[in-house]
């Protein structure tokens, strides 16, 4: 029997699906790929023929694992799928912070904007950046700051044999967070 996705235009969008969507669709999947709607247990409870269902991010935080395993349905989720576009994210944020950067709605269209530079930001490049938790993302926003030309501290007392094989050897791993502070 093959899976047929008719949820993919609600996928690739927003992926925001009001619950009464949610509860009539789940009827029908033996497996599901969830993204940001929430399932819980009066969701989960109209999914007779579910099986599976695969968070596509990191962590359970719209699931109710509790009320799946009870029917016996399957939970997974994709940690490092988001990890690249958070840490990209975080980075670009930094750089709008640092270079003072505005965001300027035209007067023509309230959807045209352009960005507005400042001449008083400041360079990033010999600065300090204190990461806490070094995880998929902290790794990649560690490895970037570097990159960049940033002194950067990590802590993170639970790290994992894979992140600190990521990690590159110039970040400061400290283990008092005070040292950030």
């Amino acid at each position: 029997k093959y899976l047929e996705f008719q949820g993919y235009e609600i996928f690739r969008g927003s992926g925001q699906t009001d619950k009464e969507s949610l509860i009539r669709d789940i009827a029908e999947c033996d497996a599901m790929i969830l993204r940001t709607a929430k399932m819980d247990e009066e969701v989960l409870e109209n999914g007779k023929k579910l099986r599976i269902v695969a968070r596509h991010g990191a962590g359970y935080d719209n699931l109710d694992v509790k009320a799946a395993k009870k029917r016996g349905i399957i939970t997974t989720y994709s940690p490092d799928t988001t990890a690249l576009s958070v840490a990209e994210t975080t980075i670009t944020l930094l750089l709008m912070l640092a270079k003072k950067v505005k965001r300027m709605e035209t007067e023509l269209r309230k959807d045209n904007f352009s960005y507005k530079f400042s001449h008083k930001g400041m360079d990033v490049s010999g600065k300090t950046l204190g990461i806490i938790g070094l995880g998929a993302i902290g790794v990649k926003v560690a490895n970037a700051a570097v990159h960049l030309g940033m002194d950067v501290y990590g802590y993170d007392p639970f790290i994992s044999v894979d992140a600190a094989w990521n990690l590159s050897r110039s970040i400061h791993h400290i283990n008092d967070l005070n040292v950030i502070y």
